[in-house]
């Protein structure tokens, strides 16, 4: 009997590993509002400020 999944990953297939959104685009007509760049420089602060605010809040209920 064949396994039906297998562990192994093809790591020189880089075609999965770059996300390609035109797909969406043309199924959706969507178009990013903002660059990668500029959504990952968002996230980061936005988590940044996350995790600043909950470590506020821990050391003013202990």
């Amino acid at each position: 009997m064949t396994p039906a999944h297998s562990d192994r990953r093809d790591v020189d297939n880089i075609r999965r590993r770059v996300v390609n959104i035109e797909k969406t685009r043309r199924a959706l007509r969507w178009v990013p509002e903002v660059t990668l760049e500029e959504g990952l420089r968002r996230t980061v602060e936005w988590q940044r400020q996350r995790n600043a605010e909950r470590g506020a809040a821990r050391t003013t209920t202990a």
